[in-house]
Protein backbone atom coordinates (compact mmCIF):
# COMPACT_ATOMS: atom_id res chain seq x y z
CA UNK A 1 0.00 0.00 0.00
CA UNK A 2 1.19 3.47 -0.59
CA UNK A 3 2.29 5.55 2.37
CA UNK A 4 -0.24 7.46 3.88
CA UNK A 5 -0.35 10.67 5.11
CA UNK A 6 -1.13 11.22 8.64
CA UNK A 7 -4.63 12.77 7.75
CA UNK A 8 -5.56 10.19 5.83
CA UNK A 9 -4.56 7.69 7.99
CA UNK A 10 -6.62 9.05 10.55
CA UNK A 11 -9.48 9.90 8.43
CA UNK A 12 -9.24 5.48 7.31
CA UNK A 13 -9.38 5.13 11.19
CA UNK A 14 -12.54 7.91 12.45
CA UNK A 15 -14.72 6.02 9.27
CA UNK A 16 -13.78 2.42 10.80
CA UNK A 17 -13.93 3.26 14.18
CA UNK A 18 -17.13 4.60 13.61
CA UNK A 19 -18.46 1.57 11.93
CA UNK A 20 -17.75 -0.09 15.15
CA UNK A 21 -19.81 2.20 17.33
CA UNK A 22 -22.88 0.88 18.70
CA UNK A 23 -24.43 4.05 18.07
CA UNK A 24 -24.43 6.34 15.35
CA UNK A 25 -21.60 8.92 15.91
CA UNK A 26 -19.57 11.66 14.63
CA UNK A 27 -16.20 10.36 15.37
CA UNK A 28 -12.88 12.90 15.39
CA UNK A 29 -9.08 12.45 15.35
CA UNK A 30 -9.56 13.71 18.87
CA UNK A 31 -12.25 11.91 20.30
CA UNK A 32 -11.76 9.38 23.26
CA UNK A 33 -12.02 5.85 22.10
CA UNK A 34 -11.83 4.38 25.35
CA UNK A 35 -12.87 7.59 28.00
CA UNK A 36 -16.10 7.60 25.37
CA UNK A 37 -16.89 3.67 25.54
CA UNK A 38 -16.91 3.52 21.74
CA UNK A 39 -13.97 1.21 22.20
CA UNK A 40 -14.28 -1.77 24.23
CA UNK A 41 -11.98 -5.04 25.44
CA UNK A 42 -13.53 -7.13 22.28
CA UNK A 43 -13.59 -4.09 19.26
CA UNK A 44 -9.93 -3.05 20.15
CA UNK A 45 -9.27 -6.55 18.40
CA UNK A 46 -11.06 -5.04 15.39
CA UNK A 47 -8.84 -2.22 15.38
CA UNK A 48 -6.10 -3.72 15.82
CA UNK A 49 -6.44 -6.08 12.95
CA UNK A 50 -7.56 -2.78 10.84
CA UNK A 51 -4.15 -0.95 11.95
CA UNK A 52 -2.10 -4.04 10.78
CA UNK A 53 -3.43 -4.36 7.43
CA UNK A 54 -3.88 -0.69 6.61
CA UNK A 55 -0.26 -0.52 7.68
CA UNK A 56 1.06 -3.40 7.03
CA UNK A 57 3.02 -4.00 10.43
CA UNK A 58 2.36 -6.53 13.17
CA UNK A 59 1.95 -4.30 16.29
CA UNK A 60 4.17 -6.26 19.05
CA UNK A 61 2.23 -6.95 22.36
CA UNK A 62 3.86 -4.54 24.65
CA UNK A 63 2.51 -1.71 22.15
CA UNK A 64 -1.35 -2.72 22.84
CA UNK A 65 -1.63 -0.69 25.98
CA UNK A 66 -4.88 2.22 26.46
CA UNK A 67 -2.24 5.15 25.83
CA UNK A 68 -1.25 3.95 22.18
CA UNK A 69 -5.02 3.71 21.43
CA UNK A 70 -6.67 6.68 23.02
CA UNK A 71 -7.89 8.68 20.29
CA UNK A 72 -7.33 8.39 15.63
CA UNK A 73 -4.56 10.63 16.46
CA UNK A 74 -2.63 9.21 18.99
CA UNK A 75 -2.99 6.20 17.18
CA UNK A 76 -1.52 7.38 13.78
CA UNK A 77 1.65 9.38 15.90
CA UNK A 78 2.20 5.87 17.51
CA UNK A 79 1.81 3.83 14.64
CA UNK A 80 2.45 5.50 11.21
CA UNK A 81 5.62 5.68 10.19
Amino acid sequence: MSQLSSKEFEDKLCSFVSSLADVKIQITADTALFDDGIIDSMKILDLIAFIEIMLDLRIADDQIVLDNFRSPRIISRTFLR
